[in-house]
């Protein structure tokens, strides 16, 4: 991307700025003003008046935006994380609200940067060869008549339809879900292909990170809530550590980018996969240590999400999953619970207790780190404590 910003100094050198990929590679420093009365009645954008070859660009033009203000290095920062697609009028803040700091949108869709387009052009807002002007009818004009621009002869509109786009015309994320139920599939030679779970769960959080639609799809279909159950059915080998990582990384987007969806997401994601113990007490036990590290490590780190995940579910779940799964002396009378997992199918002794530690450091940390106070949590783990007799 480049942007090219005019600084003017009334009683100082005035400068202009080239901003490459919203880095700032030039500035050229000149004294005088730049003033006249004569009408511009033409004006070239990517070659010379006299359309020779050696002074004309070639290649592909997106969105062409010009404004009337001065562009901040925040700003020209902010465009660049719009991406080539963007083609809109900086109007709405919920367009950009999982790509942006919460200073660029402040920036960027506080109303000047919108009032300030002179012209904006882009490959979607074309008849033929005309070039319609895209910029808010609102703004004050600078021309005497519509600012649409004619293309040249050898120039043509391209239009590409991106993969959101298209996941979208065939139903939206939704259609991911089935293929989750299909993972125990086999193939013509009878094999079962243990990456596909990995290879979706990339595909699918990449989507996620990449799209705020994805997300509000993701949210409305209580989409985690069905990975998990699929997950829950298929063998475990599918949960490779592809699969986990895959899962990290997109905890670790939600934190940092902190859109209005981050919050629910987490909490589904948390609730239905991660503190679901039928997804994982199956897996190896590398998977099963790599979770439970991560949670008792890089987890607890991030106290701005604890409200999200909801402490007391977390607990609930955990206090279960220590109770039924990950016991040290299997339960017997006057206990009234049974195991849910023979001994036989379960990491070794010293594996479990090294778990189990990694599991109630990380729930100490729910119940400390969370607001106010902590009865709802402190009743469940007295009430864990009544029942376990061993």
């Amino acid at each position: 991307m480049i942007t090219i910003s005019h600084q003017y100094q009334r009683w100082a050198k005035s400068s202009i700025q080239c901003h490459i990929n919203s880095q700032l590679v030039s500035t050229a420093y000149f004294p005088w003003s730049i003033e006249t009365s004569d009408p511009f009645d033409k004006c070239y954008i990517g070659c010379t008046p006299d359309h020779s070859d050696l002074t004309s660009f070639s290649g592909q033009l997106s969105t062409f935006y010009l404004f009337s203000i001065y562009l901040e290095p925040l700003i020209v920062q902010g465009l660049y994380k719009l991406g080539p697609a963007y083609k809109n009028q900086f109007k709405f803040e919920n367009e950009s609200a999982h790509i942006l700091t919460e200073p660029q949108r402040k920036a960027m869709y506080d109303g000047k940067l919108m009032n300030s387009i002179v012209f904006n052009y882009n490959p979607v807002s074309c008849d033929e060869q005309l070039v319609l002007q895209a910029g808010p009818k609102t703004n004050m004009p600078y021309f005497v008549h519509n600012a649409h621009a004619q293309m040249l002869s050898n120039v043509r509109s391209v239009v590409a339809h991106s993969i959101y786009s298209t996941l979208h015309s065939i139903g939206g994320v939704q259609v991911f879900f089935p293929l989750f139920g299909q993972l125990d599939h086999e193939q013509i030679d009878g094999s079962i292909n243990y990456n596909v779970c990995s290879i979706l769960l990339f595909t699918l959080c990449e989507l996620i990170e990449r799209s705020y639609t994805i997300q509000h799809q993701m949210l409305t279909s209580k989409g985690f809530l069905m990975i998990g159950y699929y997950l829950e059915k298929s063998s475990k080998q599918h949960i490779n550590m592809e699969s986990l990582n895959s899962l990290i990384s997109l905890i670790t987007f939600f934190i940092k980018i902190q859109s209005k969806n981050s919050p629910l997401l987490l909490k589904q994601l948390f609730t239905h996969i991660f503190f679901n113990p039928s997804i994982w007490i199956n897996c190896s036990v590398f998977i099963q240590m790599r979770l439970y590290t991560y949670l008792a490590t890089e987890f607890v780190s991030y106290n701005e999400m604890y409200d999200s995940i909801r402490p007391i579910s977390g607990i609930i779940q955990t206090l279960n999953t220590l109770k039924y799964v990950y016991w040290i002396v299997e339960p017997t009378r006057p206990s009234i619970y049974q195991a849910k997992i023979l001994d036989a199918d379960r990491p070794t002794r010293e594996q479990i207790v090294e778990m189990r530690s990694y599991m109630l450091l990380y729930m100490k940390q729910l119940v400390i780190s969370g607001p106010g106070t902590q009865e709802e949590e402190l009743q469940a783990i007295l009430n864990y404590l009544h029942t376990i007799n061993e």
